[in-house]
């Protein structure tokens, strides 16, 4: 299934004739840069789908590059290497334009994660395994248990983001099903696993993706403020089937939206999320951080993304792991394509994107001054 998405390139100025100079015998038009802008009208026509999704504007200098960016980063890991011995590699543009659109550009330097708890890890064939989790910790660790994690630092935290994981949990006890172990009620009743594929967190924002069985046994998704736990909206999906799952979040513009396997699962606005500038806990031994704590722990103040294979923050990790099988989840991919820039972006509802693999006829017109506007008709 291929996607288009329609993108227009545009002055922001037009170079207008305002007078005309005569010199002897010769003579010569004077033109005078004049700022316009631009209203795009047309059609599409296609037997795709179509979906909504969020347009913005940059500003380009002459030689097409960003003028108005303050923070851009593309990382990927593949599962070719242990997450917290390689870490993950950053993307950037190629000379080649076959690399960069077949691969998304060429691997350059790399940027560390952590692991965080003594649980096993493990390589085999591309796959990177978290598990058995365990409730073991070494001596820092028990101060603070933050559970069977790792992360790494944001490395873009205050702009728009997409951050994908591909997951498959390769074992979850649903005999915790209707216990005390992980409970949570309110808008709906269940049991968190403690497995939570995503966790984004920043000074403005901490949002948090967690798998849980509601008291009917029904596998949940919930969107939490990472913050509170409290629980912004949930969804019923088969996670716990075998099969790899690519779990996708988009912070785009005052809007976060969750999707799994290219469904849209959730939508909520970032106001919906705790502000974590006002939350500030002083360390073990009573000293003030610099920073912002993250989920009561001193050892990531930092803007982060982190992968739970147990949250304890969510369910007692000493309870379940003293009654119920391990948890233990495996990964092919990790991306993260995030920027800031200074320039504001708006959220329009007439932005489109066309999932289809066949054909799109288009026919748009540039509004500008007369005899300026240029149509724009394609077929692909």
């Amino acid at each position: 299934m291929g996607q288009w998405i329609f993108r227009v390139r545009s002055n922001r100025t037009v170079s207008f004739p305002v007078a005309v100079s005569f010199a002897g015998s010769t003579w010569s038009i004077i033109y005078e840069d004049i700022t316009q802008s631009h209203n795009f009208s047309g059609v599409i026509n296609t037997d795709g789908e179509f979906s909504s999704v969020s347009r913005s504007h940059r500003l380009e200098d002459q030689n097409s590059c960003d003028t108005d960016v303050k923070c851009s980063a593309t990382f990927r890991y593949c599962g070719n290497q242990l997450l917290e011995n390689f870490g993950w590699s950053k993307i950037e543009e190629s000379d080649s334009d076959m690399v960069n659109v077949i691969v998304g550009g060429r691997e350059t330097t790399t940027s560390n994660w952590v692991k965080f708890g003594d649980f096993t890890t493990t390589i085999s064939n591309g796959i990177y395994r978290m598990g058995s989790s365990d409730a073991k910790f070494d001596c820092v660790e028990k101060i603070e248990p933050l559970g069977n994690l790792v992360y790494t630092e944001n490395p873009c935290p205050n702009g728009n983001l997409e951050y994908i994981i591909s997951m498959r949990v390769a074992q979850s006890d649903e005999g915790i099903i209707g216990s005390n172990v992980g409970a949570f009620s309110g808008i709906i009743s269940g049991n968190y696993t403690g497995i939570c594929p995503i966790n984004v967190q920043s000074k403005s924002i901490g949002i948090k993706v967690a798998l849980a069985y509601s008291n009917d046994g029904q596998p949940l998704v919930l969107l939490l403020d990472s913050l509170s736990n409290t629980i912004i909206d949930y969804a019923s999906y088969i996670w716990n089937d075998q099969l790899f799952h690519e779990y996708r979040l988009e912070k785009i513009d005052g809007k976060v939206s969750l999707y799994i396997d290219n469904y849209l699962i959730s939508q909520a606005l970032t106001s919906s999320f705790s502000n974590i500038d006002g939350y500030v806990v002083p360390y073990i031994d009573g000293s003030s951080p610099d920073g912002y704590i993250l989920s009561g722990s001193s050892l990531m103040s930092n803007s982060n993304l982190a992968v739970y294979l147990f949250d304890s923050s969510l369910s007692n990790i000493l309870e379940f792991h003293n009654n119920y099988l391990p948890n233990i989840i495996d990964i092919d991919l990790i991306f993260l394509s995030a920027a800031e820039t200074s320039e504001i972006q708006y959220l329009e509802n007439n932005d489109v994107l066309i999932s289809t693999d066949s054909k799109v006829e288009f026919s748009f017109n540039i509004d500008g001054y007369d005899g300026y506007g240029k149509p724009i008709d394609g077929i692909s």
